[in-house]
């Protein structure tokens, strides 16, 4: 197990500032996400002068969730779809506030951009298994189109182009969690959609109770992540419990894979040995399955997804003989 310092976190932070500023991109003096931006260098700044991990969590939320959104992106700045990001990277530049950048905590539920920046996010994940990356226009979108969509070219068969509709979640309701997987589903399937499959993605970074992870010290990860994955599992048995399989079944029955992605990021403290608290970003994703059906290739796609999502820390591109880092 190994931890990104404070220090290598801004200096992450700092070349992902320096590649903006070279597509034209300053986000907003004042703004949210230019506190954001400037988070880790705080960070760094305030843990020198006290000696000790800053009690502050929203300060590390902001600071964990900029340096794995930095990372990401970074490891794809050298890829031919990053040119097509860059109206989502210019959604740093906006001044609204409650407009947000990160994911590892509660957001304001005007926050049109966190919502846009989290399609990026995703987008930026499927570049690495998948081809032809494209993301719905975050500003002149009319709504009714998939989020991402890309082709993914399996090893024996056709290629095929694959839909993810992303929400993003503030609510910890059974049937508001259904509604949302419902309207995502009518968006794959909707006929101004082109793609031959799709996926649906739930976001629960606004419904997760991010106070109680953080109240706890966990004295292991294993600890923490299981803490993590009941809050997600007890939301996908709210979606689940007392549904008929006759409400599920119109969902699945075109275009729509059987399997629902959720993803989860929270910031938590870990004691480990030699250590007093170590602060942490966990990022959790699971498929649903409320139907209990087969889709390997929906099973393959939200794999890969969690795979780099946990695996990109360093903002490193990856080459032909070697994974991104």
């Amino acid at each position: 197990m190994s931890f990104t310092s404070f220090e290598d976190a801004d200096k992450i932070v700092d070349r992902f500032i320096n590649v903006l500023h070279m597509h034209g991109v300053t986000p907003a003096i004042g703004s949210k996400i230019e506190s954001e931006f400037l988070s880790p260098l705080e960070l760094l700044e305030s843990t020198r002068s006290l000696g000790a991990l800053v009690d502050n969590p929203e300060l590390l939320a902001d600071a964990a969730g900029m340096y794995d959104l930095a990372a990401k992106l970074l490891a794809v700045e050298t890829q031919p779809e990053f040119d097509s990001f860059i109206p989502h990277l210019k959604l740093f530049e906006a001044g609204a506030e409650f407009s947000t950048a990160v994911q590892p905590k509660k957001g304001d539920i005007r926050d049109d951009v966190n919502r846009k920046l989290a399609e990026l996010y995703l987008g930026s994940l499927a570049v690495h298994f998948a081809f032809n990356i494209q993301l719905d226009h975050p500003v002149n979108s009319k709504g009714d189109n998939p989020d991402v969509m890309f082709e993914v070219k399996p090893e024996e068969g056709a290629p095929s182009l694959w839909a993810l509709a992303i929400k993003t979640v503030s609510s910890r309701s059974g049937q508001t969690i259904f509604e949302n997987i419902q309207k995502a589903a009518k968006q794959i399937d909707a006929a101004a959609c082109p793609a031959n499959r799709g996926m649906v993605v739930i976001n629960l970074k606004g419904s997760l109770q991010h106070d109680e992870l953080w109240k706890s010290t966990y004295n292991s990860l294993d600890d923490a992540k299981a803490e993590l994955l009941a809050q997600i599992d007890a939301i996908i048995d709210a979606a689940e419990a007392n549904r008929p399989l006759s409400d599920w079944e119109p969902l699945f029955s075109s275009r729509t894979a059987p399997l629902v992605f959720f993803f989860a990021q929270a910031v938590v403290r870990l004691r480990l040995p030699g250590f007093n608290e170590v602060p942490t970003v966990l990022k959790i994703a699971k498929l649903a399955n409320p139907l209990g059906r087969q889709d390997p290739m929906a099973e393959s796609i939200g794999t890969h997804l969690n795979h780099f999502m946990q695996s990109i820390h360093l903002g490193i591109a990856g080459t032909l003989d070697q994974m991104p880092t």
